[in-house]
């Protein structure tokens, strides 16, 4: 309890300029993405690819659930096994979100 509160403390002295807290001594990845986001609305631009990127991501997660019913209708069991390891849209679309906004 006594070590939690030392880190806190140290962590506030460590951080006590906001200018400084996406850098190289004190690491911090959500706000590292925050100010990229920033910069984006502030009349940034995008990453080259990243609308294709998207425009492919849209398709996969639109094909998912009717590949899932596909499986379902064909009840054969390799088509039950497969179907277990189908992601679902919303989980692929999470995982692809967080994929996209950690790499800008």
């Amino acid at each position: 309890m006594l070590t939690n509160r030392v880190a806190r403390l140290r962590g506030l002295t460590n951080a006590s300029d906001p200018t400084q807290v996406p850098s190289a001594h004190f690491p911090a990845p959500t706000a590292a993405i925050w100010l990229d986001m920033a910069a984006l609305v502030n009349g940034g631009r995008l990453p080259e690819h990243v609308l294709p990127s998207c425009a492919a991501a849209a398709a996969v997660a639109a094909a998912l659930p009717f590949i899932a019913l596909y499986l379902q209708r064909i009840q054969t069991p390799s088509a039950k096994r497969l179907e277990a390891w189908l992601p679902s849209s919303i989980g692929f679309a999470v995982r692809f979100d967080r994929y996209c906004m950690s790499s800008f």
